[in-house]
């Protein structure tokens, strides 16, 4: 799953293999010729338990909501392998001295981080792809998440399943899978005693307690901002910029994985959207008497930053973002395309007669009719169940590119890390393709564009699963894990990481979407597309959804879907009057420019920006109805960026993000680089991606992430607004400096001096066995 920080390969004789080898009865080089793991396969500790599945079940959750909470708010996710077996080393190590059991094996904590790695990937599958629908004049129930991501996740692991024997243990020494070899490094060193959680324990506590004082009890402010203008003599202002960081733990800890390098590339993205692009368009279009673009509600002149950002920055960002990830992925394909041709050679090369004899424990795969029928029962899945609503065609397309994707992903991720494998990219490629078809075959209804993003769900989620599930086994095979029981854990944490997932992304949005005054007569939506139950407004909530009488008094109204921009009204969700005109818009959580209220409240939203390219290549293919003049700006800004060698893709996402998001993740990668400096000569790689300061780190996204989504259940239920106390302190709540300082006394010094450590303590390597 895409980690974004560079890929490491670290280098240890436990796991160089002797050159040569020979062919066991199976095909396969033998273990004893090949690779000895840590544990034999003479050898049966206890592995697959309750009480593993059960861990690394819970622990999957805690990461798996952290991790869409990141995804929708950045786009980037990070792994959650090793954070999770160092967890479930120290956890099951202080269980078993304060019941006296016996300790958990090498092999249990295995289980439980395959287990628990499960969620991470999911939530990035489903939340670059499914989120589009809100902004396309859709509903998202969680049970569609849930029914996409489970099916999906299931493919992903089940097509794994044949592919392991060719590039796990035919290619061991070609294919590394860097962060797998790590977190075998850390369950062996774990083995020897030398792991302890409280690295993750102190990073989870300050990231939750920092984000419930900033962002819970608003005792400083969470967005300190400088503009950057003058006044001019006819009373205008002349615009030079604005900075903004949201000084959060999730943001600094990211920037500290992903390093001060990627880091930095995408805080220059956000300075030439806010410090060229914004006041550009501010000096070019203050002189203007009537709005630009059918959608604008405001003169240029009359705009904040913002304001301009939403209207015309994000078209640029979002057509550059969509024109580096094409750019990335064509510069991938002769790589993609020798994963391909080696994946299907080794899918061919599977000899399923001596797979039934092969019995030894470290290469013993789930059979082949379980793979077999589970397929058949996916894609019956996809057909009857409603929550998806692919048909037949689309069933066989996603298995199709699934199939496709999950052998490029598995073999990417071994040659270059999890970090570097291009899942929104070959997603931007199935989506692509799929609405291209359907223009053939003329299916351009607005249902087709669901079914065209359920089938980039779908294919989203089984590559990524396929990256985390080989790393997975990757690890497994290097400590001597029995591959059907690994498999059966990762079933186990798709099933349990997609029921959160759908019912986290739907609160998420339902804490966050906001009620604007839209009063557009002239835009009369169909009565088909008018939802029946008649709805309410209470200090701008939906309420009464489904009331089937009115009462005296009441104004109601009732929810229409607009699936195509129409005049000066957007794509979306609206309330309308009785005649279907429209009175109010109803901005999702998710992927929403409208942070205020009709009552004056105001939200920060979630920029998913990832699912938003999704939703431009389907809408524009399908409907032809895009502002292309942005957007083949933000096309061409990408190209100059390839033709000047810069990385155009991570340049894209800072234009498209705001600087605030980028400048706290820039902020992270500084504090990586100071630390970086001062422990030159002392670490390894290895070290470097899985020392202290990557496991504090990992602990302020989780304690950030989750603590975010607890706030927005309580801003769901109004709960936010009793817990405020900004008015009681207004010296502090409303001062930028204090909360500069305090965002860097409370989060980069503690990181930084847990970094400088260098190595965990205690570390030493475990003998072999």
């Amino acid at each position: 799953m895409p980690s974004n920080h560079p890929a490491h390969q670290p280098q240890s004789s436990l796991h160089q293999p002797p050159i040569g080898g020979t062919l066991d009865k199976a095909g396969i080089a033998g273990e004893d010729e090949l690779h000895k793991p840590y544990v034999p396969h003479t050898e049966s500790p206890r592995e697959l338990t309750v009480s593993g599945i059960i861990l690394g079940m819970l622990l999957g959750l805690v990461f798996s909501a952290s991790s869409v909470y990141l995804a929708l708010k950045i786009g980037l996710t990070v792994s959650a392998s090793i954070p999770i077996a160092v967890l479930s080393i120290t956890i099951f190590r202080y269980l078993a001295r304060a019941f006296r059991a016996k300790p958990a094996t090498i092999l249990q904590n295995n289980i439980v981080q395959t287990t628990g790695s499960a969620g991470e990937s999911i939530a990035a599958g489903t939340v670059f792809t499914l989120p589009a629908l809100l902004l396309l004049g859709y509903a998202l129930p969680w049970s569609r998440v849930a029914a996409v991501a489970l099916i999906g996740g299931i493919l992903g692991v089940l097509m794994m399943i044949p592919l392991r024997k060719s590039l796990i243990v035919k290619e061991h020494r070609n294919l590394k899978y860097p962060e797998g070899t790590a977190c075998a490094e850390v369950l062996i060193v774990g083995e020897a005693g030398g792991i302890q959680a409280k690295t993750v324990f102190m990073g989870f506590g300050l990231g939750a307690l920092y984000k419930f004082l900033n962002s819970g009890l608003q005792l400083w402010l969470q967005v300190p901002a400088h503009t950057f203008q003058r006044l001019l003599p006819n009373g205008r202002t002349e615009l030079f910029g604005e900075i903004q960081a949201e000084v959060s733990p999730e943001l600094t800890g990211v920037g500290y994985i992903i390093g001060p390098k990627i880091a930095g590339y995408l805080f220059a993205g956000g300075v030439i959207s806010f410090f060229v692009m914004i006041p550009m368009i501010k000096m070019f279009g203050s002189g203007l008497t009537s709005t630009v673009l059918p959608l604008d509600q405001k003169l240029i002149a009359d705009m904040s930053p913002m304001e301009i950002r939403a209207a015309y920055v994000y078209f640029i960002g979002a057509g550059a973002v969509t024109a580096a990830g094409i750019i990335s992925l064509g510069r991938s394909m002769p790589t993609i395309w020798r994963a391909l041709v080696g994946g299907l050679g080794g899918f061919r090369g599977t000899n399923v007669a001596a797979d039934a004899v092969e019995t030894r424990r470290t290469q013993r795969d789930l059979p082949m009719s379980f793979v077999l029928i589970g397929l058949v029962l996916a894609v019956i899945a996809m057909v009857v169940l409603p929550q998806i609503g692919i048909n037949v065609v689309g069933a066989v397309l996603a298995v199709f590119f699934a199939f496709l994707f999950v052998t490029v992903s598995s073999r990417i991720t071994g040659q270059i890390g999890a970090s570097a494998n291009p899942i929104s990219g070959m997603t931007v490629a199935a989506v692509l393709m799929t609405a291209l078809i359907f223009l053939a075959l003329g299916w351009t209804r607005p249902e087709h564009r669901v079914l065209a993003l359920s089938i980039g769900g779908v294919v989203c989620v089984a590559a990524a699963v396929a990256g985390a599930t080989s790393q997975d086994l990757k690890t497994g095979y290097l400590v001597g894990a029995t591959p059907a029981r690994q498999q059966i854990g990762l079933v186990f944490g798709v099933v349990s990481s997609a029921l959160l997932i759908g019912w986290t992304i739907q609160s998420l949005d339902a804490a966050y979407t906001t009620i604007v005054k839209r009063d557009i007569p002239s835009v009369v939506i169909p009565a088909a597309n008018i939802d029946a139950g008649r709805v309410s407004l209470d200090d701008g909530r939906i309420t009464g959804m489904g009331l089937a009488s009115p009462v005296a008094g009441t104004q109601y109204y009732r929810v229409g879907h607009l699936y195509e921009a129409t005049a000066n009204a957007p794509s979306g969700r609206y309330l309308v009057d009785g005649s279907g005109a429209i009175q109010y818009y109803i901005d999702p959580g998710i992927g929403g420019r409208e942070p205020v209220d009709y009552t004056g409240r105001k939200v920060e939203k979630l920029d998913s920006p990832k699912s938003q390219i999704m939703s431009l290549v389907v809408d524009g293919i399908l409907t032809q109805k895009l502002n292309w003049g942005l957007i083949m700006i933000g096309v061409f800004f990408a190209i100059a960026m390839e033709i000047l060698g810069l990385p155009s893709l991570a340049i894209s996402v800072g234009v498209y993000l705001p600087i605030s998001t980028s400048a706290t993740m820039f902020a992270g990668g500084i504090v990586r680089w100071f630390v970086d400096r001062a422990t030159a000569g002392k670490s390894s790689e290895t070290d470097a991606d899985s020392g202290p300061g990557v496991l504090f780190s990992s602990g302020l996204i989780a304690g950030g992430a989750i603590m975010g989504v607890l706030l927005a259940a309580m801003a769901a239920k109004r709960w936010d607004e009793k817990m405020n106390v900004a008015s009681a302190m207004p010296w502090l709540s409303g001062n930028v400096i204090a909360a500069l300082v305090i965002f860097v006394a409370a989060v980069c010094v503690p990181l930084y001096f847990v970094g400088r450590k260098g190595t965990l303590e205690g570390e030493e390597p475990a003998p072999r066995r």
